[in-house]
């Protein structure tokens, strides 16, 4: 069951307050050690993981993904 924190986040995103959720910092941290990130393909300005990262304006969707090692931020 989802309970406390959780449970608010995802009950605001749902109802429409909010649809920008980052990854908290230690857990990317951890990650990227493992993994080398090299775009973030689903950022905004503020809520960016990685110095190289597209914008809903530039549509991670439509950019070459090919060579990179990609990080998207989780639903929260």
């Amino acid at each position: 069951a989802v309970t406390g924190a959780a449970r608010a986040r995802n009950e605001s995103r749902y109802r429409g307050r909010g649809r920008e959720w980052a990854t908290p910092v230690a857990l990317y941290r951890t990650l990227d050690a493992e993994f080398g990130f090299t775009v973030d393909v689903c950022a905004s300005n503020l809520n960016h993981k990685h110095p190289a990262y597209w914008t809903e304006a530039e549509n991670g969707l439509e950019q070459d993904w090919r060579g990179h090692v990609c990080w998207m931020n989780p639903p929260y």
